[in-house]
């Protein structure tokens, strides 16, 4: 157990039962306990676009542990930010981000764990029968997944065949097309759920780790370092040749080059493949 954790109380903004993820790993590594704070996390952005995130990612996740800390009093706050969309170097592959964020305002810091996948469900599509949405349902995993239709009002959530059936066929009845997506909520998506496990898996790591200049917890694996030479030329690529170790805290950093590759391949190198 981690003697800067064990027996306090972290207050963890959520509405969809991330504690079922969160709580037993910070209570089995780190010796902390959980407590749901009653925060309205849709505030801060939902995932439908009723209310557009504001900011970044990170700058979400800040907002809901504030708003766990001023809810409770307790001075750890905990919250999860998901982030869906295409992959940044293959756009037609889904990918998920996800953060867990811990303040500590006794100790002053602000850690994240971090965890990026391509292990995702998130899909949406335009059908216009029942027949297509219930192809598109089995196809992302329904019923163990949720989905939701955008009718007026948007119906959330759904998880079984009758639902999802008369969902789709009133919103056809009306506009002849009905947009179908996967819900991406945690208490809706098994897949999400183990995205957010190892998010939290890399926050206790981080929270092990003290830094070796201001000795806060957070000490972890940073920015990746490009510059990785050309086999044939021996010019920068941009290819990772390593990452750093940050602390969050102070800043400190340490560079860490990789002992495995020490050459890129030609084909990423724009004087040799431009």
């Amino acid at each position: 157990m981690h003697p800067l954790f064990k027996n306090r109380i972290a207050a963890l903004a959520t509405m969809h039962a991330k504690e079922q993820i969160i709580a037993p790993i910070l209570a089995e590594q780190l010796g902390m306990q959980v407590q749901v704070a009653a925060v309205n996390t849709d505030l801060f952005g939902t995932f439908t676009g009723e209310i557009e995130r504001q900011g970044t990612q990170r700058h979400a996740a800040r907002l809901k542990c504030e708003a766990a800390i001023r809810q409770t009093g307790y001075p750890i706050g905990l919250a999860s930010e998901g982030s869906f969309g295409p992959h940044p170097t293959v756009p037609f592959v889904a990918a998920n981000c996800e953060m867990v964020m811990l303040v500590d305002t006794q100790l002053g810091i602000e850690v994240c764990g971090e965890y990026f996948t391509t292990e995702t469900n998130f899909s949406q599509k335009s059908v216009t029968s029942v027949e297509q949405a219930l192809e598109f349902a089995d196809n992302v995993g329904f019923p163990a997944h949720g989905l939701i239709v955008r009718t007026q009002p948007i119906v959330k959530g759904i998880r079984d065949y009758e639902t999802l059936t008369h969902a789709v066929s009133k919103g056809l009845a009306a506009s002849g097309a009905v947009w179908i997506e996967t819900d991406m909520r945690a208490m809706h998506n098994p897949t999400r759920c183990k995205a957010i496990a190892a998010a939290v898996a890399d926050l206790v790591a981080r929270l092990s780790a003290l830094c070796p200049q201001c000795s806060k917890p957070g000490f972890g694996k940073g920015k990746a370092i490009v510059g990785l030479p050309c086999s044939w030329c021996g010019l920068p690529t941009q290819q990772p040749k390593g990452y750093t170790l940050e602390c969050p805290t102070c800043g400190y950093a340490e560079e860490v080059l990789s002992k495995e590759h020490q050459e890129a391949d030609p084909a990423f190198c724009s004087f040799c493949n431009p």
